[in-house]
């Protein structure tokens, strides 16, 4: 890509820490925006007799910090944490053909959490039948392979505590997961029979990436490699109701 087109457009690149599928393109392309309430061809005054792509996202307001955002929901296939760099602009597709584009400006650098789905089955009271998370996994350049580790813990709602947002505890110790290397660099991390206990629930699931300590803080690499966490997540168990009588 030329040079002087670096400051007006998207850009993306995979993290040389890992190996792995590369993205599904050298430049994301509108497919990579699957939310795009409107996308079309611009000008930019940056950039006379040019064209570019533009992938335009619905802006919401929030009263609560006075400031408009935005959620862009990125496809980049089974690429592991790549980075990547947005370039912004104000889009209004209905204006006149040279002014649907402000200016751009430049996003700060971000890299991309790596895609995970997690599954929770319940089919009887106070216990857990399953669950499940998976998603693409890793291998670094030092040659630790994924899946990485996951912990599942269950939380119970501690009422003498108000704020239902932290009035939570857990109700036993952090239980690891059994992980899985799938093919076509997929992981799988599971648990089976989990007991709840009484009154209102709730799960946490954690997954880490192992990674090995680069010795920078003058200690040698660690016999065990270091645990990134890249996937949290918090599920609310709404358990089965028991069964009628016979």
């Amino acid at each position: 890509m030329p040079v002087e087109l670096r400051s007006l457009v998207t850009q993306w690149g995979l993290d040389p820490v890992f190996s792995g599928p590369r993205l599904p393109t050298d430049l994301p392309s509108l497919a990579a925006f699957p939310a795009a309430a409107a996308t079309g061809s611009v000008t930019l005054a940056e950039r006379d007799g040019a064209t570019f792509n533009i992938a335009g996202h619905t802006p919401f307001y929030d009263p609560a910090s006075d400031l408009w955002y935005c959620d862009i929901p990125i496809n980049y296939g089974l690429a592991y944490t790549p980075f990547i760099r947005l370039a912004l602009a104000r889009f209004q597709p209905d204006a006149l053909a040279d002014a649907q584009a402000s200016r751009v400006v430049l996003a700060d650098f971000l890299q991309l959490a790596p895609q995970r789905s997690a599954t929770v089955v319940i089919t009887k009271p106070k216990r857990i039948d399953s669950i499940s998370v998976a998603g693409p996994t890793y291998r670094t350049a030092s040659g630790i392979s994924g899946p990485g580790v996951a912990f599942a813990t269950v939380e119970v709602r501690d009422k003498t505590i108000a704020d239902a947002a932290i009035g939570w505890r857990p109700a036993g110790p952090r239980m690891p997961m059994e992980r899985t290397l799938l093919e076509q660099g997929y992981g799988l991390w599971s648990l089976m029979n989990v007991k709840l206990p009484a009154g209102q629930c709730r799960l946490i699931i954690e997954q880490y990436e192992q990674i090995e300590d680069d010795g920078r803080s003058g200690v040698s690499l660690l016999a065990v490699p270091g645990l990134r966490l890249i996937y949290s997540d918090v599920i609310p168990l709404v358990l089965a109701p028991p069964a009628p009588p016979a």
